[in-house]
């Protein structure tokens, strides 16, 4: 992992990147531990792991790989589900501060060193799917009492040496193969328990090199000659045993959780012999109310959920939906020109910002017009023909065909004579909306003047316009004559 993590740990079923969701289904070696830094090229550098407290696995997880959460020192528990069939060499070992912990049935090798100096880990249910029993796999270990159940055929090497706590052993009649100093050094060994008709020899492997002193062995009836052809000898003493199993107590194997079905046992009260299995239901959450999203901008109200038995969470989406944005006013960042079109911007309390194009009018930007204009006014707009939405002229809006027509050629409108009547005079800004939020504006003055009105004043310019020579000469001529008026006047007084 890249980062470290601490205290008590729930692993997700999936998690998200990058918009795409994934399911956990394996931890991988070394997921929980990192290298501590030593000598250049030393080939056995140290190995640390994180300080996790407790850890659950989800139900999706079927593989824990080699060295998972070994050195663990602060481990105390950790909850495997029932899908997971394979754990990893090493996967806990010199956890010494792990109390609880479970194999699921459906595992069925406990291998090389997995549980190697876990010194709080008194007890464990070996479930009848295991085949193997690894090498070294509880070594070193606090365990007091061992059954292994009747699915073992092997139990390697260093299998349970210098467990110091241990004190019964059960070996079933399945196994045929006992590794070398499997049971070594097993100081407060007191009994071993042996169904095996045909025992192995152990002599040459001393698998109980150094426990045998003070431990009673118990074996079959009928089997003693056979035991002490193999070498099951030096005992504080060697009984034959005519038993049969009764039934006991039942042993919970995996506590249930909210959602994890657990297990239980049903053990021979006289040789812990597991007689039958069962299920134990999974637990409702018990869910209360932690905490509440009040809905926002984008955000419906939601309602937070926590289980108080298994911390588990929960959102409940409730009726009332997201308010939508509340903008401020438009602020102006670029005005457009006569060629480029500008941007404008508006804040809402979120922070979240809009902005959008101030489109540039190239024709009809300030205008005058009379309010009985026979053809209407003109205004081009270099926005988006196809996006076009609607025409305002303050708060009213203006209704396409009858108030204005447009047309394509960037965004060409005329407002109608029934259009300027509707606005009436005055001084009016016209408002040009797009579907994209882009905006243009445009300033019209309607005057009360008359067309008939306007056409007077429009012949007479026009004649001075068409005259200029004729008006021009008058000009100069009144201009001579009174100079010389001027002049006379002036001799006279003199």
């Amino acid at each position: 992992m890249d980062q470290e993590v601490t205290g008590d740990l729930v692993i997700p079923s999936t998690i998200t990147h990058q918009d795409i969701t994934y399911t956990i289904v394996e931890i991988a070696d070394y997921a929980f531990t990192y290298e501590i830094e030593t000598e250049p090229m030393d080939p056995f550098p140290l190995i640390r792991g994180y300080d996790l407290t407790s850890v659950i696995i989800p139900d999706t997880v079927i593989r824990i790989g080699n060295n998972a959460f070994s050195n663990c020192n602060v481990l105390v528990s950790i909850i495997i589900p029932s899908t997971v069939t394979y754990i990893g060499e090493s996967a806990f070992s010199r956890c010494s501060s792990l109390e609880q912990v479970n194999i699921p049935y459906g595992v069925t090798e406990i291998r090389t060193l997995t549980f190697e100096g876990c010194t709080s880990l008194t007890e464990i249910s070996i479930p009848e799917s295991i085949v193997i029993i690894g090498i070294d796999a509880f070594s070193s270990s606090g365990l007091a009492t061992v059954t292994i159940p009747d699915s073992v055929q092997s139990i390697g090497q260093y299998g349970f040496m210098s467990c110091k706590q241990l004190e019964e052993i059960t070996i079933p009649s399945s196994v045929n193969s006992i590794g070398s100093m499997a049971f070594a050094y097993l100081n407060n060994l007191i009994k071993v328990t042996s169904y095996m008709e045909t025992p192995p020899n152990v002599a040459s492997n001393i698998a109980f090199y150094g426990s045998k002193a003070n431990a009673n062995l118990y074996i079959p009836f009928g089997t003693i000659q056979a035991y002490s052809d193999a070498g099951w000898t030096d005992f504080k003493a060697i009984i034959e045993v005519t038993h049969i199993c009764d039934a006991g107590a039942w042993h919970t194997t995996l506590e249930a959780t909210c959602e994890v079905i657990g297990t239980k046992e049903l053990r021979c009260t006289e040789c812990s012999k597991v007689l039958e299995t069962d299920t134990i239901d999974a637990l409702e959450h018990d869910w209360t109310k932690s905490d509440e999203t009040i809905a926002a901008c984008v955000f419906d109200a939601i309602w937070h959920y926590e289980c108080t038995a298994c911390e588990e969470t929960k959102d409940e989406p409730q009726t009332d939906t997201a308010t939508g944005h509340t903008y401020g006013q438009w602020t102006i960042i670029n005005l457009p020109t006569s060629i480029k079109n500008g941007s404008r911007e508006r804040i809402c309390h979120c922070e979240q910002k809009e902005t959008t194009e101030l489109l540039f009018v190239s024709n009809g930007v300030n205008g005058e017009i009379a309010i009985d204009n026979a053809t209407g006014y003109v205004i081009v707009v270099s926005g988006d023909y196809a996006k076009f939405d609607s025409v305002k002229v303050g708060n009213i809006t203006l209704v396409k065909d009858t108030d204005y027509t447009v047309a394509s050629g960037s965004t060409i409108i005329t407002i109608t004579p029934a259009g300027l009547k509707k606005i009436g005079t005055g001084q009016h800004e016209i408002t040009v909306l797009y579907s994209d939020s882009s905006v243009a504006f445009a300033n019209l003055k309607v005057n009360n003047i008359t067309h008939d009105e306007e056409t007077m004043f429009q012949k007479f310019f026009s004649f001075l316009e068409e005259n200029i020579l004729i008006v021009v000469g008058l000009s100069i001529l009144l201009g001579t004559a009174i100079i010389f008026l001027f002049i006379g006047i002036t001799v006279k007084k003199k």
